[in-house]
């Protein structure tokens, strides 16, 4: 499973938008408060009807015209390698290898707090499979089933198998083009590893046709395990989650086959811990989901996270408009805030409600602990979310103030994944800004640094690099560029289509024989937002077609700060403090942080008081990076003095060159400003 990517570091600075802003509150803020009294009502099935309505009427887009990949939380690479080889009916068949899921690295309330001890489960004792009779296929059906693969095998060699596989109601009134996957996989199972299919197939879902694409998978996963491991298969095909169904028992008979794949010793050290030891019932399918991810990036942890005294689950079930029934989890090994659960909440169903389309899965689960891929932030690995733990605080620090918006990224990874990297981490980061917009009232804005590797998207193509290489941020930085530029450039309700538009184009499907969707970049994009305006705005940051804008504050600089009965009197720049002034500097020879200088003098005695400043960093391609707060701190009996502010891309990143400026404001007005070159 391909692993989908987050921001390394977050920084959001608000933009001025006033009228656009102000409806897209109205909506989003509605929205916002949960479930309404229409909340269960069943969405529309006209898709023109949804484009050309107006901009509240478009936020209730309905379901069935933006339908979610059959696979969409999972890696469609991943899926694809899946795919059985075709066969001779009649030959014997030959268990084949799944191919390697690609992992790549990912960056980044006060309701009901249950939280859940795990303990151990209670005894467990394979339970008998119950075989249900075979009766003859009836009905019509556009698949016979002697054309599946293997089909024609089974129905010779092994004929209960085939005819209790063509008794189950779903299949027995005629096999349809979409059933066919599902049948198939039964019949891969039942030819490849006929023990574990009697095992599964005496469980009522097996059978039931609401199971549908989530029994597919699950059986292809079985499948996948058992190719690396028949034991392990066969130990996990009785265990007590697999009885009956529900969400987290998905994921984690997903992570059992990434384990299987990646790393089998640890699958059989995993399936023989003493927690494990009467095997995995539905609580601990909560911890197993999250296994695969821990063991490839932090192993230690696996004990831990075994260890029913060490770790606890929180839980929530929402309803969706138009996904249904969800499932939230939050899983620790420590304290946390009793916010990030709201947070979580917000993020989906904001993510829900601005793509216009169910969230592409029904059970998101987040464990804050230190499992992430890389340096970053945060992983979405498909069968969950992993974010660090300094995240679920709420102290008022400044990783607090993040914690928002790097949930709400990894959430709408479920939606943007499998793209080209600066599609699916800008469209990421695009949506983590709506949903703390719709929060908190934090205009939508661009929350990255400028990218030193890259001026263009199209130079960052020609790099090829991965998330461990240095630069990869850039995904983030041009990606999510790109995106607010749109926004910025366009009325509110085309921009969504566009951008909804975009999404469905990820799930188009290749061909027949691919069908996992579409890998968009470029073209797709140029696609999904045609008019001249937003093609220039696109040429703008693919390939410098179209000259930046220019959002400067160009008001004058207003230095008095009357709660101190004071004044800023000199700004400057400097590469150390108290260094002398600089109006340009080398990226290459001055390291990520300088300092900005403000020399001040005030006639205050009334003992000590903190000014509130706020700092803002803007660049030349027309975007405010990162604003922070600033407080100017004075004692009576001082008349001045110089403070000092750090400035500049957070280490490990790196200066962009280019012509920058630093604001600084009090209560709104611009009391200093600083413009300086940084040259390669």
């Amino acid at each position: 499973m391909r692993f989908v990517t987050a921001l390394l570091r977050r920084r959001r600075i608000p933009v001025a938008r006033a009228l656009m802003t102000a409806a897209f509150a109205v909506i989003l803020a509605a929205a916002a408060c949960g479930d309404g009294e229409n909340a269960d009502a069943p969405p529309t099935v006209d898709p023109q009807a949804a484009i050309d309505a107006t901009l509240a009427s478009f936020f209730a887009a309905p379901a069935s015209t933006m339908t979610a990949p059959a696979d969409a939380s999972a890696d469609n690479d991943n899926a694809a390698s899946r795919t059985p080889l075709a066969q001779p009916a009649d030959a014997l068949p030959t268990a084949g290898l799944p191919l390697a899921p690609v992992p790549t690295a990912t960056p980044a309330g006060d309701g009901a707090y249950a939280i859940v001890p795990l303990t151990p489960p209670a005894g467990f004792v394979p339970a008998a499979a119950t075989m249900p009779t075979p009766t003859p296929a009836s009905g019509l059906s556009s698949v016979a089933f002697g054309d599946l693969i293997n089909g024609r095998y089974l129905e010779q060699e092994q004929p209960r198998a085939a005819n209790t596989i063509k008794s189950l109601p779903w299949i027995a009134d005629g096999l349809t083009e979409s059933e066919a996957a599902g049948a198939g996989e039964l019949v891969n199972l039942a030819a490849f590893h006929p023990d574990i299919f009697f095992v599964i197939a005496g469980y009522a879902w097996v059978a039931e046709d609401v199971a549908g694409r989530h029994r597919t998978r699950l059986v292809e996963n079985l499948r996948a395990i058992a190719q690396q491991d028949a034991a392990s298969a066969l130990l996990v095909s009785g265990m007590p989650f697999l009885r009956t169904l529900e969400p987290p028992d998905f994921a984690a008979v997903e992570s059992l086959s990434q384990l299987a794949f990646f790393d089998p010793a640890a699958l059989r050290r995993i399936l023989s811990h003493p927690t494990l030891r009467n095997g995995i019932d539905d609580n601990w399918a909560k911890i197993v989901t999250l296994l695969h991810g821990v063991n490839r990036t932090n192993p230690t942890l696996l004990d831990t996270l075994l260890n029913p005294e060490m770790v606890t689950l929180e839980e929530r079930v929402v309803q969706l408009p138009q996904s249904g029934e969800t499932r939230l989890v939050i899983v620790r090994t420590g304290p946390g805030a009793r916010r990030s659960m709201e947070l979580l909440e917000h993020s989906v169903r904001i993510a829900e409600l601005f793509m216009a389309a169910p969230l592409p899965t029904n059970y998101v689960a987040v464990l804050y602990e230190t499992a992430v891929a890389g340096a970053f932030d945060g992983t979405n690995f498909g069968t969950h979310i992993a974010i660090l733990p300094r995240y679920d605080f709420d102290d008022g620090s400044r990783d607090a103030e993040l914690a928002g918006h790097i949930i709400a990224h990894e959430v709408a990874h479920y939606y943007w994944n499998g793209n080209a990297n600066w599609v699916d981490e800008g469209a990421s980061d695009f949506m983590a800004s709506v949903s703390e917009f719709a929060r908190i009232g934090k205009t939508v804005s661009i929350s990255n640094p400028p990218c030193s590797m890259a001026r263009f998207i199209q130079n960052l193509e020609t790099l090829n690099l991965t998330p461990e290489s240095r630069g990869f941020e850039c995904n983030y930085s041009l990606g999510d560029r790109l995106f607010v530029d749109l926004y910025l450039n366009m009325d509110f309700s085309a921009f969504q289509r566009g951008f909804i538009s975009l999404y469905q184009a990820s799930l188009a499907a290749d061909s027949p024989a691919d069908p996992n969707g579409t890998a968009v970049g470029i073209d797709q994009v140029r696609q999904a937002f045609p008019d001249d305006n937003s093609q220039a705005v696109i040429g703008r940051w693919y390939n410098g077609a179209a000259p930046y804008d220019n959002r400067a504050d160009t008001g004058p600089v207003d230095p008095d700060l009357p709660d101190i009965n004071g004044r800023i009197d000199a700004a400057y720049i400097s590469a150390a403090e108290n260094g002398p002034a600089l109006s340009r500097f080398s990226a290459s020879e001055t390291g990520s942080v300088v300092w900005l200088n403000l020399e001040f003098s005030y006639q205050f005695d009334a003992g000590s008081r903190e000014t509130a400043l706020e700092v803002t960093e803007y660049y030349q391609d027309g975007f405010i990076y990162r604003r922070h707060n600033a407080d100017l701190r004075v004692e009576s009996h001082y008349n001045g003095g110089t403070q000092y502010y750090s400035v500049g891309p957070i280490p490990p990143e790196r200066w962009t060159p280019g012509r920058y400026w630093v604001y600084v404001y009090n209560k709104g007005r611009k009391v200093a400003e600083v413009a300086f070159e940084v040259t390669p």
